[in-house]
């Protein structure tokens, strides 16, 4: 656009270069500097226009579209008013720029404090499950060995019982019960099932109670047989009697050998389930824990998959509404550009007519008898209004007063079959003395 106006003034400053040099020596500066300083106010505002565009761009933080603005600016730039202007303009830039920057920073920080803030939380959470589980882990074996332990003391006392007893039957030294194990080593490994363990511990030792009770029933059988029989004299009853007593240590001996095999055959099968339902429980535990970290990792990867649709969601508003400021800034601009064409196009007008108004020149000339106004008119291309009337004063010599007409129509043919227009009301002076002078041009009505 501004290359066309300039097209049109330089068109306009040429063709009235012409009509210039027939104007007297005076006045020629006087329109050259008029037609100068109509292409400085070109370009101020083609200035304006671009310094506005370029604060409309640093609002949208369209940093590109700012830097070809300013550099177009910078082209029409005349004088420290507008370095002024243009150097605020680059530092709002720089501050607009300096802001976006420091966001964005702020940005990174609240993420980097919200990352930091969960894996604490998740580092507590951790240790805390980690507490909980040592803590029952240890509840646990208490509860197993304290179970074991009271296993191992009835088939102590059992074993006691059956010592007594046996004692009593046939005089035999008193039976000690072998030393109850102490359980030496910590087992940390039973975890589960308390009660139902218990239950058959309890199970167990009724059943060995019952063996017992059956092998000491056998054994008074025996001691009656024994007691009944007579032997035949004296020699072969302290044979049968010293028989007798060694069968019974004998007997005594197995039995205590079988019941130390039978404890602790019980106390590996016991350990042996207990590292059985441990490996099991952690087992279990491992199992829940990955459970427990797939579930984690998954709400992450949810939690991650919302924050990237909610920053998408927000770049897309924010997108949208900068291409809504992107086109009601272009439509303001269209406006404006209109205006400003409008503008233009009636200062052109008034220009050219001013142009037109210097350019006519208009006389009295006596035709068939009558005095008439006629006169020229320069041509000057493009025409901006198509049809002019000419305004003028007549006067004849030392008279205030005169006579005024409008010229419709002007086209500049002088002459008696040109242009010509009647002096109402008639002046006394000749033709040749009348002088008239151009007092306005304007649109045809």
């Amino acid at each position: 656009m501004r290359s066309t106006f300039l097209g049109l003034y330089i068109l306009l400053f040429l063709t009235t270069a012409d009509a210039l040099a027939d104007l007297p020596n005076g006045q020629q500066p006087d329109e050259m500097r008029t037609m100068i300083d109509k292409l400085d106010r070109l370009d101020k505002l083609d200035f304006d226009a671009s310094l506005e565009k370029a604060y409309s761009c640093i609002r949208a933080r369209n940093f590109d579209c700012v830097e070809k603005q300013l550099a177009k600016a910078k082209k029409y730039m005349h004088g420290n008013s507008d370095k002024q202007q243009l150097l605020l303009a680059k530092n709002s830039l720089q501050q607009e720029r300096e802001q976006v920057i420091r966001e964005r920073e702020e940005e990174e920080r609240r993420v980097r404090e919200a990352e930091e803030r969960r894996r604490r939380e998740e580092q507590k959470r951790r240790e805390e499950e980690e507490r909980e589980r040592r803590a029952e882990e240890r509840r646990i074996a208490q509860n197993n060995q304290k179970a074991f332990i009271n296993a191992l003391n009835q088939t102590s006392r059992a074993l006691a019982q059956y010592n007594q007893q046996t004692q009593r039957t046939y005089y035999t030294p008193t039976y000690q019960a072998p030393e109850t194990p102490r359980v030496t080593r910590d087992d940390e490994y039973q975890q589960q099932r308390l009660k139902e363990k218990h239950e058959a511990e309890k199970r167990k030792s009724y059943e060995e109670q019952q063996r017992l009770k059956k092998r000491l029933a056998e054994q008074e059988a025996s001691k009656k047989y024994a007691s009944s029989y007579e032997p035949p004299n004296a020699r072969k009853q302290y044979v049968a009697s010293s028989s007798n007593t060694t069968t019974s240590n004998e007997r005594n001996r197995l039995l205590k050998q079988q019941i130390e095999q039978d404890v602790n055959k019980k106390r590996d099968e016991l350990l042996r389930q207990q590292k059985l339902q441990a490996e099991q429980e952690a087992a279990r535990k491992k199992k829940q824990q990955e459970e427990i970290q797939r579930l984690r990792e998954k709400e992450q990867e949810e939690i991650k998959r919302a924050r990237e649709k909610e920053l998408e969601e927000i770049k897309r508003k924010a997108e949208q509404d900068r291409k809504k400021q992107e086109q009601e800034q272009a439509r303001l601009a269209e406006l404006k550009k209109k205006e400003q064409e409008k503008a233009a196009e009636e200062k052109a007008k008034q220009d050219y007519l001013k142009t037109v108004s210097a350019g006519v020149r208009l006389k009295a000339i006596n035709c068939f008898g009558k005095s008439y106004v006629s006169g020229t008119m320069p041509r000057i291309r493009p025409e901006k209004v198509a049809c002019v009337d000419v305004l003028f004063r007549a006067t004849c010599p030392g008279s205030v007063t005169g006579s005024t007409g409008r010229a419709k129509n002007f086209v500049g043919l002088s002459g008696c079959y040109g242009d010509t227009y009647d002096i109402q009301p008639a002046l006394p002076c000749k033709a040749e003395e009348i002088r008239v002078s151009v007092t306005d041009v304007v649109p045809c009505r």
